[in-house]
C-alpha cells in the first residue's frame, strides 16, 4: 500500500506533484516525470462501483539539460510539455492530436489546452495554476498533462505512410512575428497553410518571447518555414517570392508584422 493513499484516486497528478516536491526538497529543480496507472471516477449511471480508467500523466519543471552538460540550456515551457504529449501519442499511432485553448480548473488561464484525438477530448495539458503551486510551495513553473490512455488506444490508429526521401535540399527561413498575446501559433499556421503555396512544405513553432521591449499585450513568436521543390534545387529568388507573399498575407489577414 502506498503511504498516504487512503482512498481510490481520481487522477494521477497529485502523486506526480508529490514526487516533484520531493525532488525539489532534495535540491533537484530540473525534473521530468511520467506515470501510467489506474484512476477511478464515479459512474454516471449511479452504479455502486466506480469506473476504472488507465491514465497517462506527465509533470515537468526546471530547465532543459543538453547531453554531456551540467548546466541547463533554457527553461522548460508549455511547448516542451506539448511536445512530450505529441511524441507519446504519435508512438501510439495518433499523430493527428489537436490542442485547443481551454479552461481547466487546475491549470493557469492562457496556458491550458484540451487534447483531442479523432474529435474526442482525451485529456488536458498546461501550467499548474498559482493556487495549487502555492499549496505545494513550488517557486518555479510546473507543467502537467493527463490523458485517458484507454480512450486513446480504443480508437483506430492512423495508417503508416511511407514517402521517398527528398532528392533536393530544403531552404529554411526563421521569422519572428510581433503578435498579440491571444494570437496562437495554430491560428498563424492555419492562415499560412490556407494559402496553398506548393513550395512551402512545413510551418513549425520555434520560440516565444515576452518581456522587455514589448508591450504588455504583445509577444514575439518565432516560426520556421521550410521550402522545397521535388523537381529542382531552389534559388534564393524562388524562396523570396513565396516568403514575401506569406508575410503580406499575414499582415493583411491577421495584422501581423515581422519583428526586426
Amino acid at each position: 500500500m502506498i503511504e498516504g493513499a487512503v482512498r481510490m484516486r481520481p487522477t494521477l497528478l497529485p502523486g506526480l506533484l508529490d514526487a516533484v516536491r520531493l525532488n525539489m526538497n532534495q535540491q533537484r529543480r530540473d525534473v521530468k516525470l511520467f506515470e501510467i496507472g489506474k484512476a477511478f471516477a464515479s459512474d454516471p449511471d449511479d452504479r455502486p462501483l466506480p469506473n476504472e480508467r488507465e491514465l497517462f500523466a506527465i509533470a515537468m519543471t526546471g530547465g532543459e539539460i543538453a547531453e554531456d552538460r551540467a548546466m541547463t540550456v533554457r527553461d522548460l515551457d508549455f511547448y516542451d510539455a506539448k511536445g512530450a504529449v505529441e511524441t507519446a501519442l504519435d508512438a501510439a499511432g495518433h499523430g493527428n492530436a489537436v490542442f485547443a485553448a481551454a479552461d481547466v480548473k487546475h491549470l493557469r488561464p492562457g496556458q491550458a489546452a484540451s487534447i483531442s484525438v479523432n474529435g474526442k477530448v482525451v485529456g488536458s495539458l498546461g501550467r499548474l495554476n498559482e493556487e495549487i503551486a502555492a499549496d505545494y510551495k513550488f517557486k518555479q513553473p510546473v507543467y502537467v498533462a493527463e490523458i485517458d490512455l484507454q480512450g486513446v488506444l480504443s480508437q483506430t490508429p492512423e495508417p503508416v505512410l511511407y514517402r521517398p526521401l527528398p532528392r533536393y535540399p530544403a531552404v529554411v527561413r526563421d521569422i519572428s512575428l510581433l503578435v498579440k498575446r491571444e494570437m496562437s501559433f495554430a491560428a498563424i499556421k492555419d492562415a499560412i497553410d490556407e494559402q496553398g503555396f506548393e513550395l512551402l512544405r512545413s510551418v513549425k513553432y520555434v520560440d516565444v518571447y515576452e518581456g522587455k521591449g514589448l508591450a504588455d499585450d504583445e509577444r514575439s513568436l518565432t516560426i520556421r518555414l521550410e521550402y522545397r521543390s521535388d523537381e529542382r534545387t531552389l534559388m534564393d529568388e524562388d524562396v523570396d517570392a513565396v516568403h514575401s507573399k506569406i508575410l503580406e498575407s499575414l499582415e493583411s489577414g491577421l495584422g501581423i508584422k515581422p519583428r526586426f
